[in-house]
């Protein structure tokens, strides 16, 4: 079975958001520079730019696409990862299944998306997960500190492309706090049968703490303001269980994004 391992290794020790045990090391050698700051001072990206996310830039995760994949499995990921579950869905199955998890060392911190118009008007569109790295403290400060990530995927528009005229937004959390939870809406697309897409997708943070050998999850807070456009119908909330945050998130996508859960991974200490 492969393995999945989210580690940040800091004075001997590391920080790790697991789906199965494995050695992790840094790769120093990478030479890839910060994809966003994490002081609101975000830009979003509409695709033609130079602010906000490099839609160019490489990046290191693992995106694994499976059309067939069974979302209601939420004792495995379809990656093959363990230990892994997930919040609970905004929206609905449908197009391809993404599992879009943060590469080896970061969470995610937020989120990037719009409202598409058209046959689809005000469904979720161009979803793009937003990654941050944490860092353990020294000294006798408690806070974990999260740092620069990347964008998953490493391109722009990939979660459903189907939005004409609309602009990309995003949703970030607070300075030194992680998702661990989501909120949102659902818009009625009579294909037909009438399905419910997810149309708003709105992200909740709780800082984390280190003392002892142990992570702490604090308390956790709804961020102002989303991705895509608000409908009548409210869903969630839809929270990562006890002891665990967002490492990822599940997406089912095809001309827009049908449905987005939070794929919630436990914090453990690594010798």
């Amino acid at each position: 079975m492969k393995t999945s391992v989210l580690c940040l290794c800091v004075s001997g020790m590391a920080l790790s958001v697991m789906g199965g045990l494995a050695a992790c090391e840094a790769d120093p050698s990478s030479g890839r520079g910060p994809d966003f700051q994490l002081d609101g001072s975000f830009s979003p990206f509409d695709g033609g730019g130079t602010t906000g996310f490099d839609a160019g830039d490489p990046m290191d995760a693992d995106t694994d696409a499976d059309a067939g994949a069974d979302a209601a499995d939420a004792a495995d990921a379809s990656d093959g990862a363990v230990d892994v579950s997930y919040s609970g869905r905004i929206g609905t199955v449908g197009g391809s299944l993404y599992e879009d998890r943060c590469p080896a060392g970061q969470l995610v911190v937020g989120l990037e998306g719009g409202a598409a118009r058209g046959f689809y008007d005000g469904v979720l569109t161009k979803v793009r997960t937003l990654c941050g790295t944490p860092q353990l403290p020294s000294g006798g400060e408690t806070v974990i500190s999260i740092g620069p990530g990347v964008g998953v995927p490493d391109v722009a528009n990939a979660r459903g492309t189907d939005a004409p005229g609309s602009r990309v937004t995003q949703v970030i959390c607070p300075a030194n706090q992680v998702v661990v939870g989501i909120r949102g809406n659902t818009m009625p697309v009579d294909f037909p049968p009438v399905r419910d897409l997810a149309a708003y997708v709105q992200i909740v943070c709780a800082p984390l703490s280190y003392s002892n050998l142990t992570v702490t999850i604090g308390a956790a807070a709804l961020v102002a303001g989303g991705i895509g456009a608000t409908s009548a119908t409210a869903v969630g909330p839809f929270d990562c269980g006890a002891n665990t945050v967002a490492a990822g998130m599940r997406i089912h996508a095809g001309d827009v994004t049908d449905g987005v859960e939070a794929r919630c991974e436990p914090v453990v200490i690594l010798p």
